[in-house]
C-alpha cells in the first residue's frame, strides 16, 4: 500500500517540474519575478521543512499526508491563474508540499512497518522498491506531462498531477491508519 501512494505521489510531483519555469513564462513573467517565485517555493519549504517532523508528531502523520495532498491541489489550482500574487501562494504551497512528501510518507511507514511487526532488516527493500520505482515513474510522468502540454499547453501537467494527487489522498483516508 506504501510503495502504490508513495509512487502515485511521486508521479504527481514529477508531473510538474519540468513545466513551472516555461509556464511562468508563457504568463509573461520577466526572470526577476520568476526567480521571486521560485524562491518563494525554496524558502517555504525550508521554513516549513525545519519543523514537519515534530508537527507530523503531534498531529499525525497520516493527517499530514492527506494535508501534502490538499496543498498540492490547491498548488496546482493556482497554476490557473496568471496573476503573480495568486502563483505565490503556489509557489508557498508547493514549498510545504515538498517538505512533507520528502518527510512524513516515509516516516509513516517506518511507524506503520513496527506497528504491524515486521522486522527492521525488512526496511531496506521497501526503500529499495520504493526507489526504483520512483525513478520508474520519473520516466512516465516525464512523457505523460511532455504529451498534456503539447497537446494542452504548459498549464495542462499541473491540471494532470490533480488526479494523482486526489487519488492518494482518498486511498489514504481510507486505508492508512494513524
Amino acid at each position: 500500500n506504501y510503495i502504490i501512494v508513495f509512487l502515485l505521489a511521486m508521479f504527481s510531483d514529477w508531473l510538474q517540474g519540468p513545466y513551472v519555469y516555461e509556464l511562468y513564462v508563457s504568463y509573461g513573467f520577466n526572470q526577476v519575478e520568476i526567480a521571486e517565485l521560485f524562491v518563494c517555493g525554496f524558502a517555504s519549504s525550508m521554513i516549513v521543512g525545519t519543523f514537519i517532523g515534530g508537527l507530523a508528531d503531534t498531529l499525525g502523520r497520516k493527517l499530514m499526508c492527506v494535508t501534502y495532498c490538499v496543498c498540492y491541489v490547491l498548488a496546482c489550482f493556482t497554476k490557473l491563474v496568471p496573476s503573480y500574487w495568486v502563483l505565490m501562494l503556489g509557489r508557498f504551497l508547493s514549498g510545504i508540499s515538498t517538505s512533507l512528501l520528502f518527510s512524513v510518507f516515509e516516516s509513516w511507514m517506518v511507524c506503520e512497518h513496527f506497528k504491524q511487526g515486521f522486522d527492521g532488516a525488512s526496511l531496506g527493500d521497501t526503500f529499495a522498491y520504493a526507489t526504483f520505482g520512483n525513478g520508474l515513474v520519473a520516466v512516465l510522468a516525464g512523457l505523460v506531462a511532455n504529451t498534456a502540454a503539447g497537446s494542452f499547453g504548459f498549464v495542462a501537467p499541473f491540471v494532470v498531477a490533480i488526479a494523482p494527487l486526489t487519488l492518494v489522498g482518498v486511498i489514504i483516508m481510507l486505508s492508512w491508519s494513524e
